[in-house]
Parts: structure tokens; sequence; C-alpha cells
């Protein structure tokens, strides 16, 4: 069966020899693993132009022993990213922190759209790098179901309280008359 579909490289490695294998991020399929087919020079060309960040058209083949690219067309290669160290270090470091996090053959709209919003707010430098990293990691931990109780007090269940207390290792939120509460029961701070 073949599909047409769109997708990042989020790594790339080669066996001995020329072939070429991609881990893709696709919205329909998930992640999905790929091996590049190479017949003759002509497509050893488009091979060549296949690289990590690119965000391809894929011509994909699913056979029986997975999946197959048999050619890509390109949408966007974020490849200014490629002339700034850190820019460049801070994508690698989102395209592993999806490979992980992104379930395989599995629908990944968002987590796609979050990824190629990232990369293009890093290329275009409107946002400063930790902003970028920081929202990425919370929306990524969001999308993958680590969510903080953030709705009220996890002791009182008050949502109005004008101070709110984060305790970062429950994922919790607890009011100040609670945070009094249990600094004079327990002599502690939290």
């Amino acid at each position: 069966m073949h599909l047409k579909i769109a997708g990042i490289v989020l790594k790339q490695k080669k066996s001995i020899g020329e072939q070429k294998y991609l881990t893709l991020l696709t919205s329909q399929k998930g992640i999905i693993d790929a091996k590049l087919r190479i017949f003759g020079k002509m497509n050893k060309n488009i091979s060549r132009n296949i690289n990590v960040l690119g965000y391809y058209y894929f011509d994909i083949f699913d056979g029986n022993h997975g999946y197959i690219v048999d050619s890509a067309e390109i949408i966007e290669s974020f490849f200014n990213l490629r002339y700034c160290p850190k820019k460049l270090a801070l994508a690698q470091y989102f395209c592993e922190l999806t490979y992980l996090f992104v379930p395989s053959k599995q629908r990944a709209l968002r987590h796609l759209n979050l990824l190629l919003n990232s990369l293009w707010l890093l290329e275009k430098n409107i946002y400063s790098h930790d902003f970028i990293k920081c929202v990425f990691e919370l929306r990524l931990l969001s999308l993958s179901g680590y969510m903080p109780n953030l709705v009220g007090c996890k002791i009182c269940c008050n949502y109005e309280k004008e101070t709110m207390f984060y305790v970062p290792f429950r994922g919790e939120l607890i009011c100040s008359d609670c945070l009094e509460n249990i600094n004079q029961k327990y002599d502690i701070y939290i």
C-alpha cells in the first residue's frame, strides 16, 4: 500500500553500504522507522537531500517488512538552524524528546505541530532560546499526559484564593491557608 504523507525527519542512520534508515514523525502514523529505497543514480541524489530536521512530503510504501521511502519532496528545511550551534543543539534536543514521548504508529498531529512551530520560532529568533525550550518541554509533557493538577487547592479544593503555591515535586496547588496549617501542624516548609 502506498502512502503520501507529510513528516519531519527526527533521526537518520546509515547501515553498512549506502542504505539509509529514517525515523519520521508524521501526523497520521506518529513515529515510524523507514528504509530509504535507492535505485540507480537518480535516487542517490534524492537520498543525499533528505536531512534531519527537514519537513517533507514522503511517498512511502507500507510493505511486509516495514515502511520504505520511495521519494520525498521538501516542504521546509529549517536550514538556517545549522548556522548557530546553540540553535542546532536545541533543535536536536527537541527531536530527541519528541522521539521519546510520542507513541509509535498512532496519530500525532499535535506533537508534529508543536515541533514544527518550535523549530520555526527558533529559526526566526522571535523569542529567546530558553523561553522556547521551556514552552516546548511543558507543552510536550502536557500532550503526553503529565499535566499537573492546577484546578484548585489539593487539600480544601478552593480555586478562588488570591495566593496559591505550586508544589513542583507533587504537581499540585496549595492555597495559603492550607500551607500555613501544614507548616504549623508538621513544622515543615513546602
